[in-house]
């Protein structure tokens, strides 16, 4: 039964408050209702997540919101700005054959609609003698002929039709894709030998599931902030229009309008604007005025600042790349170039996790084709490289080649380098090189010496052995004299 808390004294009543306290958790307040379940405002918020986009929303956020375009069209244009190389490919043979077949613009294609529906394929004609259900025989590989993009919404993906064994790499991965063309024509089953996957971000694997076995559209994770930044944008619009409001006071206006003469208002109001017009002045009785009132607009360049940093943030596109504006204040060109060094790094990453996979099977595929650009040839040590993507600034270049003397200086002195070798690999270039070879009459000398220094040893000239190694041995020997010692001292 409750006791009645009016009826009890001070101390009684904090004795009842200290065992309501006792039985919770953390710091609390009874009566501020700090930390107390339906009291404290902190505790209140859920988060609830966005419903899932469909295809239909996907593709218009896409095509006609020109900030939702961007944000997926920026890093594209930086992850393929600088076109990949293949290394000992020194007649850009597989380079030509992939320009023919198109395949930078199938790349972009693929890239974006795997960020913008979560998911695409590059189906390739490759004639190996095969239907394209059937595994890619690869000994038989005659030609690519062709290549062609299909988004995740034109491709099904059924469970029974997935790798079932464990032990295998690709276990739980497709094995067939089933391809419905969005233009009519007719359906058909490929094998996943015969494609190239971009995947969409990553989900947890139940949801991964209820997605199809497809990845998630990044739109998903920036639908609040894009939401956010073009509601603001129109809201503006509506300020701007309404930034100077005329005002006009008519006397008695509540009664004229009850007895039925709004349309003589409406009429006057027409003839005030007309005369603003005709002669830019305004006609009045002596019983109306006419005023502008102006919008205030203090602070809202700032809010719409935060809101595009947001943005900025939730994208990882910086504010000076996304919107090409530069940032302001006190070491503000410093600020910017930091932040484009860092985004040019994910950038890179994003290279090398996103599609360096694809492109390096694409160039296989065409190195051991019978009739491809190599006639089959398959180059030894060859790799696809991603050139960098940021420029120094000349202040950074300065400070680098500074540091460099100063490293080679010492590795000179030392007998490490040459002076030739550094001035050859510093200058000799086409470009400044920040990176050093040891040339190959250096390599001879060394082995020379190694060579020298081994026959001496052999022929007793001198001992290569270690200091740690001596002293190991004149213990060792010093032990053994000891011993003797005292065998010879127990013996007499």
């Amino acid at each position: 039964m409750s006791k009645n808390l009016n009826k009890l004294s001070k101390p009684e009543l904090l004795n009842e408050l200290s065992k309501v306290m006792s039985k919770v958790d953390g710091w609390s307040n009874l009566f501020t209702g700090l930390n107390r379940q339906n009291s404290d405002k902190r505790t209140g918020g859920l988060f609830v997540k966005d419903t899932r986009l469909q295809r239909n929303e996907l593709t218009n956020l896409y095509v006609y919101d020109g900030m939702s375009k961007r944000v997926i069209d920026v890093k594209i244009e930086d992850m393929l700005r600088n076109k990949y190389v293949v290394t000992n490919d020194t007649d850009d043979l597989l380079i030509k054959a992939a320009k023919d077949l198109k395949f930078l613009k199938q790349l972009k294609e693929a890239i974006t609609w795997q960020d913008v529906y979560g998911g695409s394929l590059i189906i390739m004609g490759i004639n190996d003698g095969q239907e394209f259900e059937d595994p890619l025989n690869e000994n038989n590989i005659k030609n690519i002929d062709f290549l062609k993009v299909y988004d995740r919404h034109q491709i099904s993906i059924d469970s029974s039709r997935l790798y079932e064994d464990p032990k295998e790499k690709k276990y739980g991965e497709p094995e067939i894709y089933s391809i419905s063309p969005d233009g009519g024509g007719e359906p058909f089953d490929v094998h996943e030998t015969r494609v190239l996957r971009f995947d969409g971000a990553i989900l947890p694997d139940c949801q991964r599931i209820e997605n199809e076995y497809w990845g998630d559209s990044v739109y998903q994770s920036y639908y609040q902030r894009l939401k956010g930044i073009g509601n603001t944008y129109i809201n503006i619009e509506t300020i701007i229009e309404e930034f100077i409001i005329g005002v006009l006071h008519i006397e008695n206006l509540p009664n004229l309008l009850q007895s039925g003469q709004g349309i003589d208002v409406l009429n006057r109001l027409s003839y005030i604007d007309m005369s603003k017009h005709i002669i830019n002045s305004i006609l009045l009785d002596k019983e109306e005025i006419f005023e502008r009132i102006s919008a205030t607009v203090s602070g809202i360049d700032e809010l719409i600042t935060k809101l595009e940093s947001s943005l900025s943030a939730v994208t990882g596109i910086p504010v000076t790349r996304l919107y090409g504006q530069s940032p302001k204040g006190l070491n503000a060109s410093g600020q910017e170039n930091a932040q484009i060094k860092q985004y040019y790094d994910m950038i890179e990453a994003k290279n090398e996790d996103d599609i360096l996979d694809q492109i390096e099977r694409f160039n296989y595929l065409l190195m051991i084709s019978k009739e491809g650009p190599t006639k089959g040839v398959y180059y030894d040590d060859w790799k696809v490289e991603f050139p960098p993507l940021y420029t120094p600034t000349e202040k950074e270049t300065a400070e680098t080649k500074k540091l460099n003397a100063e490293t080679s200086k010492i590795e000179i002195e030392s007998g490490i380098l040459f002076p030739g070798e550094v001035s050859n690999c510093r200058y000799g270039g086409i470009e400044y090189s920040n990176d050093i070879k040891i040339s190959d009459s250096h390599i001879k000398m060394i082995e020379s010496e190694e060579k020298a220094i081994t026959e001496a040893a052999k022929n007793g000239v001198f001992s290569i052995q270690s200091e740690e190694d001596k002293n190991q041995e004149k213990e060792k020997e010093k032990e053994k004299e000891e011993k003797g010692t005292n065998n010879k001292e127990k013996g007499e």
